[in-house]
């Protein structure tokens, strides 16, 4: 049986085409619905929805990523390897969720829970409050939320590093905060500022 189309007797504005050019045609109320096309890819016209299950691909790469976008195929989201979710950006990666939860922007590599590595010299992070009010903003917030807080306790730090010129990472300078007296009503704290001499580092003054 050889046919150009198939439609139904009772619903003529939906069919099932084949052309000459090896293109599978699915048309729904008078409009295409999907294009199977001859290199085996398959265009939708309308959105995809899965009841049930799963959707399946193959994992991308940053140049060509999985789940991406008609016009722009070089940017969205693919999976590096097992449990390694990448974000590229005109082809580049741009952001890594590792299995162990650590997320990397910049880095394929994160370190910490958050990681975010740039090769230029302007600002690396910046905070930006368009409140018009007289109250404190943007802020930064360090909380040590312990159960057994106690007087000593080192509630937070801010660690200064750079290479040393045998390329090794090195602390220069820190500021940590610190629990002076944790009595409820009556709490005092502190600020120890600390550069490092001789490769000891030791709180100044």
């Amino acid at each position: 049986i050889s046919l150009d189309a198939i439609q139904g007797d009772a619903d003529a504005n939906t069919s099932i085409t084949f052309s000459g050019s090896d293109v599978i045609t699915v048309a729904t109320g008078g409009s295409t619905a999907a294009t199977f096309n001859a290199d085996q890819t398959t265009t939708f016209s309308g959105a995809v929805t899965a009841q049930s299950g799963l959707f399946q691909t193959e994992r991308g790469s940053a140049s060509a990523p999985t789940f991406t976008f008609s016009d722009d195929t070089d940017t969205g989201m693919y999976n590096v390897s097992n449990a390694d979710l990448g974000f590229a950006v005109g082809g580049t990666d741009r952001l890594h969720i590792k299995a162990d939860g650590k997320v990397g922007i910049g880095t394929t590599s994160p370190t910490a829970p958050l990681t975010v590595s740039y090769s230029g010299t302007d600002n690396l992070v910046e905070l930006i409050s368009t409140d018009a009010g007289s109250s404190t903003a943007p802020d930064l917030s360090f909380y040590r939320n312990s159960s057994s807080a106690a007087d000593s306790d080192n509630i937070g730090l801010i660690r200064f590093y750079g290479n040393d010129d045998g390329g090794n990472k090195t602390s220069y300078a820190a500021i940590h905060g610190y629990i002076a007296d944790a009595s409820d009503g009556s709490s005092d704290g502190g600020l120890i500022f600390s550069t490092t001499r001789a490769d000891t580092q030791a709180p100044t003054g």
